[in-house]
């Protein structure tokens, strides 16, 4: 009994943990925006005041990017907020698993990228079914796909989703050509609002590592220059009971 205490004991402490480093960051980096924001706010109101006083030039000239900056920002915050609530469900929250399947799964998440996919060829194969919360694993296939998207819009390449079944693990992998991920970045890519994008919350691939260990499973990322960027979300075959 006291075994089994202790072992309840450090899980908790290793949660708290978890949870104090999550909001330690969460604060830190909601700052950034934030500041942004009161600064796209001054701006606007001196644009306002110059056509007010019969000089709108100024107005006309700048203002839609200025809304673009503002809209941009918004956004982010909504990613960092949304990404945070995410990581903190998967800590408390229960799973309702039930076998996914993932190739339509895979279909409605392309879908909404549609307009992004002009330049990129998209291959599905093996794509076997995977036993898992279904609104947990939709967010882990939507952030992953985003995140391929995201590493060749500018250079086009391929996107590559497929499963590989075992005993004890079903294991979906995405992969992108076009991009590489250096080795110093590796160990914290799935890090909360860490990045390597300047224009990215880095909260994605945090909430995919969350809800991937929230069913007992593990996700890395492998990269190799001149060679493709590979993801991998590993779920056991019979569901665990996380803490």
């Amino acid at each position: 009994m006291e075994r089994d205490q202790q072992v309840r004991d450090d899980e908790v402490s290793v949660l708290k943990e978890q949870m104090r480093q999550l909001i330690h960051h969460f604060s830190h980096d909601l700052r950034n925006p934030l500041v942004n924001i009161h600064a796209l706010l001054n701006e606007m109101k001196s644009m306002l005041a110059e056509s007010e006083a019969g000089r709108p030039a100024l107005l006309n000239r700048e203002m839609p990017e200025t809304v673009k900056l503002f809209e941009q920002t918004v956004d982010r915050m909504s990613e960092m907020i949304n990404g945070t609530n995410d990581i903190y469900h998967c800590m408390f929250d229960n799973l309702e698993y039930e076998m996914v399947n993932i190739q339509e799964l895979a279909e409605r998440v392309l879908k909404r990228f549609q307009g992004r996919l002009t330049n990129i060829d998209i291959s599905m194969t093996d794509l076997s079914d995977i036993w898992a919360d279904p609104l947990a694993l939709a967010r882990i296939v939507e952030h992953l796909v985003e995140n391929a998207v995201e590493s060749m819009t500018s250079t086009g390449g391929k996107l590559l989703l497929r499963v590989e079944g075992g005993d004890d693990f079903s294991t979906l992998i995405v992969s992108n050509s076009g991009s590489e991920i250096y080795p110093d970045d590796l160990d914290q890519i799935f890090l909360p609002f860490y990045s390597t994008k300047n224009d990215a919350s880095g909260m994605g691939l945090a909430v995919v590592k969350a809800l991937t260990e929230s069913h007992g499973g593990r996700a890395w990322c492998e990269s190799e220059p001149g060679d493709d960027t590979i993801f991998y979300a590993a779920f056991p075959a019979v569901p665990v009971k996380v803490l």
